[in-house]
C-alpha cells in the first residue's frame, strides 16, 4: 500500500490522506509544521510550509523509531490514572 501510495501524485496523495488518512499528531520544525498521519499500516508526515501557506512535501514510513519527535509531545497522564488507581 505505502509504494502504491508514493506513485500517486501530491494532490492525489493529499486527497486519499483526507478522504482515509488518521491524523495522529502535529509539530513544529524550523519553517515546517508536520503533521502526521496514519493511512493503513504505515505513516504519512506532511511538510507544511508555513511561510508560503502551502503543502511543501510528503513523506511515508512504516519504522516506528520515527514516531518519537511526536511522543515527546504527548501527554499520556489521563491514560495511566486508571491503571495506576
Amino acid at each position: 500500500m505505502m509504494q502504491q501510495f508514493n506513485t500517486l501524485s501530491k494532490q492525489d496523495q493529499q486527497n486519499q490522506l483526507l478522504k482515509e488518512g488518521t491524523f495522529l499528531a502535529e509539530r513544529e520544525d524550523g519553517p515546517f509544521r508536520i503533521m502526521l498521519y496514519q493511512l493503513d499500516a504505515f505513516y504519512v508526515e506532511v511538510y507544511f510550509f508555513n511561510l508560503y501557506n502551502k503543502v511543501a512535501f510528503l513523506q511515508t514510513f512504516s519504522d516506528t523509531d520515527a514516531l518519537e519527535p511526536y511522543l515527546l509531545q504527548m501527554d499520556v497522564s489521563s491514560m495511566l490514572k486508571p491503571v495506576l488507581q
